[in-house]
């Protein structure tokens, strides 16, 4: 995933992917602590607007935050204030639509302000990593449809439909 930058700072990379499942369903997978537990890491998250929001990465750390848009099953941001040392803060986005069929189009950006170039290096090994995380729809996926913690060898269920940033 490229990062763009306008004039201002601003910086900022997007993901979008269908998962199998509504809205809904992603929606517990991913705006919920429990269904970020059962797929990325322990997770808390207040589920409201100004709620707090806290990753736990074990031994590597944790990241904090507070919720900034809360509307159920079709919007989820929040901002990490405390997500790498030294760091401008990190706002996240994410949205859910249905599609046709049996499918979630899920659309994630990740963004933050900073005036020099130092951040890049950090968010390129996080676009890899993000690149690596979509592999985990089918785990998203079977979560939110009430399923086991589940990594199956085959990520098919999985539709990329673009790694890009875009212009905000």
């Amino acid at each position: 995933m490229p990062i763009r930058k306008d004039e201002h700072g601003k910086r900022w990379v997007e993901m979008a992917l269908v998962v199998p499942g509504t809205p809904e369903q992603a929606w517990r997978a991913l705006a919920t602590g429990p269904g970020n537990t059962a797929w990325f890491t322990k997770t808390r998250i207040e589920e409201r607007v100004g709620g707090a929001i806290r990753f736990d990465f074990g031994p590597n750390g944790s990241s904090a935050g507070e919720v900034t848009a809360w509307e159920p099953p079709s919007r989820f941001g929040y901002v990490e204030r405390e997500w790498f040392e030294g760091a401008p803060p990190v706002a996240t986005e994410i949205t859910l639509a249905a599609r046709p069929g049996d499918g979630c189009l899920v659309r994630m950006t990740h963004a933050l302000s900073a005036a020099e170039d130092d951040w890049d290096a950090i968010w390129r090994g996080s676009s890899k990593a993000g690149r690596r995380s979509s592999k985990c729809c089918a785990s998203i996926s079977r979560i939110s449809r009430g399923k086991r913690r589940h990594r199956p060898s085959s990520w098919q269920a999985c539709r990329p439909i673009t790694w890009k940033s875009g212009n905000a």
